[in-house]
């Protein structure tokens, strides 16, 4: 278990997202069924979020000052462990902008 803040899991989630919008896959299954478990884990608590949000009052500022208390919560979540020889076999071209998401998670 690795201990992230849900703005970190909602931005690993963006980085996935990127990959698979791009068709990029992994020949891993074990590695496939450990991203599909975090994105669902992480699915549940970005609907939580959303609850919340909707019922947020109050001004701009005081709304903002709860929804930054709200990302910055550490949550323990599976993270699975994304080595870059995994994309390296990937057929597709890989977006660099995923990278931008998931730079501190792909490990050498």
């Amino acid at each position: 278990m690795t201990t992230m803040t849900l703005g970190d899991i909602l931005k690993v989630v963006g980085g996935l997202n990127i990959l698979t919008n791009a068709g990029v896959g992994f020949k891993d299954v074990e590695l496939s069924f450990a991203i599909a478990q975090f994105k669902s884990a992480a699915g549940k608590l970005n609907e939580s979020l959303q609850e919340v949000l909707k019922g947020l009052e109050g001004t701009d500022e005081e709304k903002e000052v709860e929804v930054k208390v709200l990302l910055d919560k550490e949550y323990e979540i599976e993270m699975p462990e994304i080595k870059l020889s995994s994309l390296k076999e990937s057929q597709k071209e890989i977006p660099l902008v995923a990278f931008d998401y998931l730079q501190d998670y792909i490990t050498k």
